[in-house]
């Protein structure tokens, strides 16, 4: 009878989880975001309940009775919580306790868990009573902010009150910074890693300047910021200020044979350092704007002899053709000059001459575009560019630009 009369509640709340979820899914469009605001505050609510409970659950030493060595480990195998999630629900209920403001806050749900569990941090690094001296200013804040605001918030009170605690986690964090970049089997490299405060926000602010999208510009923001990354390691490549590693300065080295090259059929690409084969397309375009080392190779694809570094595109030339195209000239784009690689109409591969007739700016993704994506640019009697997509895009609009007077080329890209 104890057993039922304890369970009844629990069977009425599944009643009522019944009840929302039918709701939520059928609510009309213009009644969800009321039912969502509510819907999170009770769970906030709920929360706060399961919280407190868990806390006593702790100090009661329940979780002894089953063979549970803690209370987290407990939580891990029963409420299908990660170690982390369970350690952090602990760590509220104990300075709640301490804390009756943020306690009545939160148990009524006007205090959110995630501000619940800042706050909770807060007391644990700077002490409870210290929290409760500043406990009002706090949950004006945290009605007012969201949660990444309100971190802001936190951590600058740390800062204030415990200057040394602070520091240390600064050097913790740096201290525990990683990178780690992994090929994988199939030429897919996998990069994960960990940045302190300092280094991470020099990471986005780069990122951030080259993530702008192009017109027509199809990536997500995702592939955007990995198409940023990369092309920051490009910039710094070129700019040959690396330091030397083997007596020259760091660069892609791939090997290609001259009918791969060519784009001819039956051709199994070139070897990218570090990354394995690659498809002829891409050579090309990395070969667009690139030094050239000429090694023949013999019938066994051994090298026997060894030719001079040759610059496919002289300095002078390519200024003029920054002057002329002031940018990205693939038609609708308005990357600036910064953004852009020089590009062969006619790839020097299969006869394409190095000179400005034959050349022309394009930003990295309009390249790729050009060389992987199947798509073609071809120059009008009048000068300007027609782009032709591949034959898989039949019937997408074709676009044109016209030809940039130097005066223009320089007024759009400053």
């Amino acid at each position: 009878m104890c057993e039922a009369v304890r369970r009844d509640p629990i069977d009425r709340l599944i009643t009522a989880v019944d009840e929302v979820a039918g709701y939520l899914a059928e609510a009309p469009a213009a009644a969800l975001g009321a039912a969502l605001v509510a819907c999170r505050r009770q769970q906030d609510r709920l929360e706060a309940a399961f919280t407190e409970a868990a806390g006593r659950f702790a100090v009661n030493r329940e979780y002894v009775a089953e063979g549970a060595p803690s209370a987290v480990s407990w939580l891990k195998a029963n409420c299908r919580m990660s170690a982390g999630a369970a350690a952090e629900r602990l760590n509220i209920a104990r300075q709640m306790d301490q804390l009756p403001d943020s306690h009545e806050a939160f148990s009524s749900g006007q205090l959110g868990y995630q501000h619940a569990a800042l706050i909770a941090r807060l007391a644990g690094q700077v002490g409870a009573e210290t929290v409760r001296e500043a406990e009002g200013d706090l949950l004006k804040m945290a009605a007012d902010f969201d949660p990444n605001r309100f971190s802001l918030v936190t951590r600058r009170l740390r800062h204030v009150v415990d200057p040394d605690g602070a520091l240390a986690d600064a050097n913790r964090a740096y201290d525990q910074r990683y990178l780690q970049v992994s090929p994988s089997l199939d030429g897919i490299f996998f990069v994960d890693g960990r940045l302190d405060p300092e280094g991470g926000a020099m990471l986005q602010t780069a990122l951030n300047a080259l993530t702008h999208p192009s017109p027509g510009d199809t990536r997500r923001a995702d592939q955007r910021r990995a198409d940023a990354l990369v092309e920051l390691c490009r910039r710094q490549l070129d700019s040959g200020a690396l330091p030397e590693s083997g007596r020259q300065k760091p660069h892609l080295s791939v090997t290609v044979s001259a009918a791969a090259l060519a784009g001819m059929p039956g051709t199994a690409g070139g070897e990218l350092n570090w990354a394995g084969t690659i498809p002829a397309q891409t050579v090309q375009r990395l070969a667009c704007d690139a030094s050239l080392s000429v090694i023949p190779l013999d019938s066994r694809d051994l090298p026997i002899d060894v030719g001079r570094a040759t610059r496919s595109i002289p300095p002078a030339l390519g200024r003029a053709l920054r002057v002329r195209d002031g940018g990205c000239r693939f038609p609708s784009c308005d990357a600036p000059i910064d953004w852009t690689h020089s590009h062969h109409l006619r790839h020097w591969a299969n006869d394409g001459e190095t000179r400005l007739a034959n050349l022309v700016l394009l930003c990295a993704y309009h390249h790729r575009l050009v060389h992987e994506g199947g798509w073609r640019l071809v120059r009008e009697d009048d000068g300007s560019l027609r782009a032709i997509p591949p034959p898989a895009g039949r019937g997408r609009r074709q676009a044109t630009v016209t030809a940039t007077r130097p005066v223009e080329a320089a007024a759009r890209s400053t």
